[in-house]
């Protein structure tokens, strides 16, 4: 832990109105040791629940059932008991720290330039912005956007414009699947989406299917190595199957073959073919695809430190965890309750690193003679007895589960729950669980919602919304 980060985690851990300033005005993103990241977050997370310092002993209940998280509060305190500290230092020592995070930052931007990001411009914009955003965040800049409706106007003009001549503007991470991309616009920061499913609907497998889907975007395994478009970076943990499993399903996805024939090595020339082509795209693939095998227990603080050691490795877009009933040891059927407080855990997370996490829950049981009502058998109610679940999450898909749903080749999900937009909805696509597989069905969304016009005014758009 170098010296200033340890300063500065003194500092909070020895004066209550320091602790206090800097939990409610900073966070442990400015901190870029791991070490010293684990143990800010167990300092600041007790500082804004209780308003006061911790001390070594109440951080160590606290966090009794992680070894890790307890070696490194341990450590802390064993240096911090021996070095005093000047509280009329610390102004400057939280400036430096500041520089030090908005110059990583601006190495990321610049890495990202280095990469070819400006050949996927709306990608760019999106990753400029968060990192943008970061540092203002990071040197105290306001946390909130007030504006009259007034002062306001030219601006929404102009980007509407903008956007009339370039769709792509403003898109999150686009998932492949063309219904969800319409209701959700993209994966955002922060956002935790959960797909809920019961036992057997395929809920790994469509978690699955859209990390190979983020992690792709518009390539494809006959995709040449120098035409590459932009993707991006997975870490996908999994908790419900082993490492070489996981492999093995995200291998049938890639190559369009049955999981079953590389399971056993028995494939044909044709479907060897297709594998030969998967294994050339995954080696020179320039985006990460890492699939983290965890044991059932795992939990946020693990997520947390696990999270750090990615990162020295390559930075993730996205993160997936199959799946949350497996976490903490919490069972999805006696512990609703505490599924609920998991729930917000993985979101602050989510909020915390500004990055979206998918993962998924188990949904409570009903009788066999109610699949066949909607009203029933989709909604909210299915996610257990914790509205806890559902009130952390940006948007929820519930898979849907007939009477007869082995005898079906499409696929049913639900919205059931959309922070930023409409929800009830529903959209049915085609399934191959054999190949691992869930391929979309285009969703023309003008057609269906009947919003939008044939009419092509993309030329005169700037006259049209004249307003001076």
């Amino acid at each position: 832990m170098e010296d200033l980060e340890f300063s500065i985690l003194n500092a909070i851990s020895k004066h209550h109105k320091l602790a206090l300033d800097f939990a409610f005005s900073c966070d442990e993103k400015l901190f870029s040791n791991p070490q010293a990241k684990i143990v800010a977050k167990a300092i600041l997370d007790y500082v804004k629940l209780y308003k006061s310092k911790p001390t070594r002993r109440v951080l160590l209940e606290r966090y009794v059932t992680n070894k890790d998280f307890c070696a490194a509060i341990d450590a802390f305190y064993d240096k911090a008991d021996e070095e005093e500290y000047l509280e009329e230092d610390f102004q400057y020592d939280v400036s430096q720290l500041k520089q030090k995070y908005g110059e990583s930052r601006l190495e990321a931007i610049q890495e990202r330039m280095n990469q070819g990001g400006l050949e996927d411009v709306s990608g760019t914009i999106s990753a400029l912005e968060r990192e943008i955003g970061a540092i203002k965040a990071a040197n105290g800049q306001k946390a909130y956007d007030r504006k009259v409706a007034r002062d306001y106007i030219e601006e929404f003009r102009n980007l509407y414009i903008q956007k009339s001549k370039n769709p792509d503007l403003g898109k999150g991470i686009l998932t492949g699947y063309s219904f969800l991309d319409y209701v959700k616009n993209g994966l955002r920061p922060a956002d935790l989406i959960i797909i809920a499913g019961e036992t057997g609907s395929g809920k790994s497998t469509f978690m699955n299917n859209l990390a190979i889907q983020i992690w792709m975007q518009q390539n494809t395994v006959e995709t040449p190595k120098d035409s590459f478009k932009p993707g991006y970076n997975v870490a996908y943990f999994s908790l419900e199957m082993p490492y070489e499993d996981c492999f093995r399903r995200t291998m049938a996805r890639l190559a369009d073959v049955q999981e079953y024939g590389i399971r056993d090595a028995k494939l044909g020339r044709k479907e060897a073919t297709g594998l030969s082509k998967a294994c050339k795209f995954i080696k020179d693939y320039p985006y990460e695809f890492d699939i983290i095998d965890v044991p059932r227990g795992f939990s946020v603080e693990q997520l947390e430190i696990m999270f750090e050691e990615i990162k020295t490795g390559y930075v993730p877009d996205v993160i997936f965890l199959d799946y949350m009933g497996l976490m903490e040891n919490i069972s999805d059927d006696d512990d609703w309750l505490s599924l609920g407080k998991l729930a917000g855990k993985i979101h602050e997370f989510a909020r915390v690193h500004s990055i979206p996490v998918v993962t998924a829950v188990q949904l409570n049981r009903i009788k066999p003679d109610q699949r066949s009502d909607t009203n029933k058998a989709v909604g909210l109610h299915r996610i257990g007895r914790s509205g806890n679940i559902a009130d952390h999450a940006t948007l929820i898909i519930q898979i849907e589960s007939r009477q007869d749903e082995d005898t079906h080749d499409d696929f049913i999900y639900h919205i059931i729950k959309n922070r930023y937009g409409q929800s009830g909805k529903f959209h049915n696509i085609w399934k191959n669980f054999n190949k691992c597989s869930i391929i979309d069905k285009p969703y023309d969304a003008e057609a269906a919602e009947s919003w939008s016009s044939s009419e092509d005014i993309s030329g005169d758009i700037s006259n049209i919304l004249e307003i001076t």
